[in-house]
């Protein structure tokens, strides 16, 4: 007995042309929201040295280390406090960074904090933490080091 072929109907659509949907593009979300917002004309919300004090004095940190880790001088600082003036968004923004990080070492190390910045840590090759708070990479690995020890990871 002879085995019937089947015919298979051709489909309508060209063999080169896509069937796949079509992919919709849209903007990503902004991943930074700026800290100081301006308005036409008058800033919202100013950041003086009062607040900047109300973090430095929880901080252990020294007017002399918050002057190294701002980039500004001393002397700078003394005269923000005289007039209590404004500091510039990049300064807030360092601030604001540093603070975040105090706040998440504190909870972690208690009242140790301070000894284990100036500590040289095995997984940063010698150098000390509180070297790397210059910059907001050095911060953010800092940070980073933390959240590993609280897991347990070390190296």
């Amino acid at each position: 007995m002879k085995k019937k072929l089947s015919s298979y109907a051709a489909s309508k659509q060209a063999a080169n042309t896509a069937a796949e949907p079509l992919a919709v593009y849209r903007a990503a979300p902004a991943l930074h929201v700026p800290i100081v917002k301006k308005a036409p004309g008058k800033l919202l919300k100013e950041f003086t040295f009062e607040e900047f004090k109300k973090i430095a004095d929880k901080s252990p940190f020294t007017l002399a280390e918050w002057a190294d880790l701002l980039c500004l001088s001393e002397r700078t600082l003394q005269r923000y406090a005289k007039a209590n003036s404004e500091f510039s968004g990049l300064h807030i923004e360092r601030i604001l960074q540093l603070e975040k990080l105090l706040d998440f070492g504190n909870d972690f190390f208690k009242n140790n904090f301070k000894e284990w910045l100036h500590s040289t840590p095995y997984s940063l090759n010698g150098q000390t933490p509180f070297s790397l708070l210059g910059n907001y990479h050095g911060i953010k690995t800092v940070y980073d080091l933390i959240g590993r020890i609280q897991y347990g990871i070390l190296a």
